[in-house]
């Protein structure tokens, strides 16, 4: 009983500050996603090092003379490319609270969360990881991310998002006008 309170609280929290709670679900489901990622080669599949990723996006060596960046310790690379990566994990967080959970008329929040997890997937396998970053010659939907193993990369890509969206699922699920109403709330 005291779990099923609990549970009913937390979510009673997403309908009562959403922008809140889906900033929490942001941070919590992207760094749970992003830990997981650096264990991939544990199952057999390219680790997802999504910060990495995005402090090579931001300190290219080819923009160093252009914005007299010359000498940038490995520690602000990472530090400043997991604030970044986090950053768009909770934005996309706050989009699917703001935009896409109200659209979906279905019930189930999960189904909600997962779909959403999959188009990003899709984002990233089809556009983010082949075109920003052309001189790794990746190819049509990321298929030669992981080069000796095929489509795994793109499996890894998935299975990230997966685990973002599993989440972000659970961590933000608000009640719903029914749910509401029976425990005269609504």
């Amino acid at each position: 009983m005291i779990a099923e309170n609990t549970a009913a609280r937390w979510r009673l929290l997403a309908n009562e500050r959403p922008l809140v709670m889906a900033l929490v679900a942001g941070l919590v489901a992207t760094h749970i996603a992003t830990i997981t990622g650096y264990w991939f080669h544990g199952i057999g599949l390219e680790n997802l090092q999504f910060p990495q990723f995005n402090a090579y996006l931001l300190f290219r060596p080819e923009l160093g003379s252009e914005f007299g960046v010359f000498e940038i310790s490995p520690t602000v690379r990472l530090v400043t490319g997991w604030i970044v990566h986090t950053f768009t994990g909770v934005v996309w967080a706050l989009v699917y609270a703001v935009v896409v959970l109200p659209i979906l008329k279905w019930k189930n929040n999960m189904s909600k969360a997962l779909l959403w997890g999959v188009i990003l997937a899709t984002i990233s396998a089809l556009w983010w990881v082949p075109v920003l970053f052309p001189e790794f010659d990746l190819g049509f939907f990321s298929r030669n991310f992981d080069v000796d193993n095929g489509f795994l990369g793109v499996v890894a890509i998935y299975l990230w998002h997966a685990i973002y969206a599993v989440n972000l699922g659970l961590i933000y699920n608000p009640m719903s006008k029914a749910e509401l109403a029976a425990q005269n709330l609504g």
